[in-house]
C-alpha cells in the first residue's frame, strides 16, 4: 500500500479521511495510518473544495457545507488588455521627506509601459516609457 505525505498522515485520526491534493485537482482517501486507499480526480471544470492538508470533514463543518468535495470552478473574469494604477507615495529618508503622485499604465498586448510621477512638494515631474525591442526594453525618460 502507498504512503502519503506526513501532513495527511498526521491529520488522519481514525477512519477514512479525505484531503485535497496540493493542486486541488482531486482528493485522497486515507486511513488512520496514513495509508493511501484511493485517489479521486475531480471531473473537468471542478476542483477540490476543501483546504490542503485539512480533512474535508473539518473544512466542510467550518464552512457549513454539505456538498460533494468536487465543486464547479468559478471562471475568473477575462483580464483587460491594459492596466492603469494610480498611487501616492509618502516617504522620509533621514531629514528629507516627500510625497509623490504617480500613475502606471501598461498595455499587455503591446507590452508598452508608462510611469509618470509628480513630486507634490516641489511640483517636479518625471516619466519613464518602456518600449519592447525583441527580448529587451528601450527606456525613455525625462521631465
Amino acid at each position: 500500500m502507498l504512503k502519503v505525505d506526513q501532513t495527511y498522515a498526521a491529520n488522519s485520526q481514525g477512519g477514512k479521511n479525505f484531503f485535497c491534493l496540493d493542486d486541488f485537482s482531486g482528493y485522497v482517501n486515507c486511513n488512520a495510518g496514513g495509508d493511501l486507499n484511493k485517489v479521486t480526480l475531480c471531473p473537468d471544470g471542478t476542483q477540490c473544495s476543501c483546504f490542503t492538508a485539512t480533512q474535508c470533514s473539518v473544512a466542510r463543518k467550518f464552512l457549513k457545507r454539505k456538498h460533494p468535495i468536487c465543486q464547479r470552478i468559478k471562471q475568473a473574469p477575462k483580464l483587460s488588455e491594459s492596466f492603469d494604477y494610480n498611487f501616492i507615495l509618502a516617504f522620509k529618508v533621514g531629514e528629507q521627506s516627500g510625497r509623490i503622485r504617480g500613475q502606471i499604465i501598461r498595455n499587455f498586448q503591446t507590452k508598452h509601459q508608462l510611469i509618470t510621477e509628480k513630486n507634490l512638494l516641489d511640483g517636479t515631474k518625471f516619466f519613464q516609457l518602456f518600449v519592447p525591442d525583441g527580448s529587451q526594453f528601450i527606456i525613455y525618460s525625462g521631465n
